[in-house]
């Protein structure tokens, strides 16, 4: 794995550097970055698999990065200083948030979260068939947004504006897709591909699709979501 490290400090730099060295031996490093403009050089250059990025740069804002560059193609650990960007950061897909100062522990474990969450993607690129008049259509689960009950059917959002109706319950998706851990039942009449989710409400009484649409959350699922976001985020 390819790791990049952005932030204007050299202490900052040497801090995480060290940590990552002596717990993931197996790590490579890109060459640092002290401001925006070198990250984006050594990211379009060296195409690292995991940036450690600070959020203030000198006199720029690193989510500036994200006018420049595809946020979803990338797989950030922010480490910052200030505690009020977080719900900003998971919006632009940041796969942890880490306040400075930093503890070894704590860049520990968002290191293995990020890893166990690449390595479920890089398995989970799978397919799926579903009945489709008398034969079967396959589907590639990862351009499922979500699904939805319909009284003893359910209907399939495709990410690409398709839809799938099937005259199966939203129970006979939920059992194809169990093996998928992007995938969770927010409702009983909805089962989501979590990849997409853009934001939840702040009471967990919903959230947003990148395609959208809002879909509700049940409250006696909001505890089994919360453990979710945590373990897949």
């Amino acid at each position: 794995m390819k790791i990049l490290i952005v932030d204007d400090e050299l202490l900052a730099r040497r801090i995480i550097r060290k940590i990552v060295s002596e717990n993931f031996p197996t790590f490579e490093f890109t060459r640092e970055a002290s401001n925006l403009k070198e990250a984006i050089t050594v990211i379009q250059e060296e195409k690292p698999d995991l940036i450690f990025l600070d959020i203030q740069l000198k006199d720029k804002n690193s989510f500036d990065i994200f006018e420049q560059l595809d946020h979803n193609k990338l797989n950030i650990i922010f480490v910052t200083a200030y505690e009020q960007y977080a719900i900003k950061a998971f919006e632009v897909g940041a796969k942890h948030y880490i306040l400075k100062p930093i503890e070894e522990e704590k860049l520990i474990q968002a290191t293995e979260k990020v890893m166990r969450l690449m390595q479920n993607k890089n398995s989970e690129l799978g397919k799926i068939s579903i009945p489709y008049n008398s034969d079967y259509k396959i589907i590639e689960t990862q351009r499922i947004l979500f699904a939805q009950a319909d009284g003893a059917y359910c209907k399939i959002y495709l990410k690409d504006n398709g839809e799938e109706y099937l005259s199966k319950p939203l129970n006979y998706i939920e059992e194809k897709l169990k093996n998928f851990s992007s995938f969770f039942r927010v409702h009983k009449s909805f089962l989501v591909n979590g990849d997409y989710i853009e934001s939840v409400s702040r009471d967990k009484s919903s959230l947003l699709l990148t395609s959208g649409e809002t879909l509700p959350i049940a409250r006696s699922r909001r505890d089994d979501f919360k453990h979710f976001l945590a373990e897949y985020f």
